[in-house]
């Protein structure tokens, strides 16, 4: 799962035929952001399918502000495209 871990729905997915544009970046700062805050994926228990679902959670003990968490899931909003 590492390498897709920071890969946004539309580079998952290609025969969707999405285009792959700056936004694909903002996802992969969301992802990385999340990494830093809380030293996992946001989408480590099941892979692809919960990129393409954008299945993640904040974690409830989080010691950080809502700001860092609306950053996160702006970040990790959809769509990316």
């Amino acid at each position: 799962m590492k390498g897709f871990s920071y890969r946004a729905p539309e580079m998952l997915d290609l025969f969707q035929g999405k285009v792959i544009s700056e936004k694909a970046d903002i996802w992969a700062l969301g992802c990385f952001l999340y990494r830093l805050a809380f030293l996992k994926s946001p989408f480590e228990e099941n892979g692809s399918l919960q990129i393409l679902n954008v299945n993640y959670t904040i974690p409830e003990d989080s010691p950080y502000t809502n700001t860092l968490h609306s950053l996160i899931s702006t970040a990790l909003a959809t769509p990316t495209y």
